[in-house]
C-alpha cells in the first residue's frame, strides 16, 4: 500500500496525460490488490478532475465558436459528471458514515441536481461538524427556502449568523442576504409588516456596507414597495 501511494503521488506530480492515466491504473490496481477503499476514492478523484477539465475546454470552445451541437455535448457531459459525482459520494458516505465533509459534498451535489430531500438530510448531518456548522446551516436554509419553508429557513440563517459570531464578513453578508430574502418572502405570504420591516433593516445594512452587492438596489426598491403595501 505504501508503494502504491508513493508511486501514484509521483505520477500525479509529473502531471502529464500519460502519467495521470498511469496513476489511475496504479491506484485501481492497488484497490483491487489490497481492497483499501482509499485507492478507489483517489482514482475516482482523478476521473472527476479529468472530466471537469474537459468541461472547461468545452466552455472555452463555446465562447470562441458557439454551436448548438457543442452546447448539447457540454450539457450532456455536465449532467453525466454530476450524476457520477453524486453516485460516488453516495458510496463514500456509506463507507464512511461519520465523515461529515463527505456528507456535505453529497448534499451540495444533491442540491445541484434538485434532490432536496437527500440534500437536507446531508446538510443536517454535516452540521454536527463544528467546522461545517455555518456553511451546512446556510445550505440547509437555502434548501428550506427553495421548498417554500421560510420559517425553517429563517431559523437556519439566524442560527448560522449566531454561530459565525462575526468571524467572516463575506459569509455573514451572504447569510444576511439569504435571511433578508426569506423574511421578505414570508412577510409577503403572511401579510406580516413586522417581517417586512426586519427584512428592510437587513437590506439597508447591506446597502450601507456594499451598495454593489448582488441585486441589493432592486431588493431595496421591492422591500420599500412591500412595506408600503402592508403598512
Amino acid at each position: 500500500p505504501d508503494a502504491v501511494s508513493a508511486y501514484a503521488k509521483i505520477l500525479k506530480k509529473i502531471d502529464t496525460p500519460e502519467s495521470i492515466k498511469l496513476a489511475f491504473q496504479v491506484l485501481m490496481h492497488g484497490y483491487k490488490t489490497t481492497k483499501q477503499y482509499r485507492f478507489r476514492m483517489e482514482a475516482a478523484d482523478i476521473k472527476i478532475s479529468l472530466a471537469a477539465k474537459q468541461l472547461q475546454r468545452m466552455v472555452e470552445q463555446l465562447s470562441e465558436n458557439p454551436s448548438e451541437d457543442l452546447l448539447e455535448k457540454h450539457s450532456a457531459a455536465k449532467a453525466e459528471l454530476l450524476s457520477f459525482r453524486k453516485q460516488e459520494y453516495r458510496e463514500r458516505a456509506q463507507k464512511y458514515p461519520t465523515d461529515r465533509k463527505i456528507r456535505f459534498s453529497l448534499g451540495e451535489l444533491a442540491a445541484e441536481e434538485g434532490d432536496l430531500n437527500l440534500a437536507m438530510e446531508c446538510f443536517q448531518k454535516a452540521k454536527d461538524e463544528p467546522r461545517l456548522r455555518v456553511q451546512a446551516g446556510q445550505e440547509l436554509g437555502r434548501c428550506f427556502a427553495t421548498e417554500g419553508w421560510h420559517s425553517e429557513a429563517i431559523g437556519e440563517f439566524k442560527e448560522s449568523i449566531k454561530a459565525l459570531a462575526g468571524g467572516d464578513t463575506d459569509i455573514e453578508l451572504s447569510l444576511r442576504y439569504d435571511l433578508m430574502k426569506s423574511l421578505a418572502a414570508k412577510a409577503k405570504n403572511d401579510d406580516n409588516i413586522d417581517l417586512a420591516r426586519e427584512a428592510m433593516e437587513i437590506c439597508s445594512s447591506i446597502a450601507r456596507k456594499d451598495i454593489s452587492y448582488r441585486d441589493i438596489r432592486e431588493c431595496r426598491r421591492n422591500l420599500d414597495n412591500l412595506v408600503n403595501e402592508l403598512d
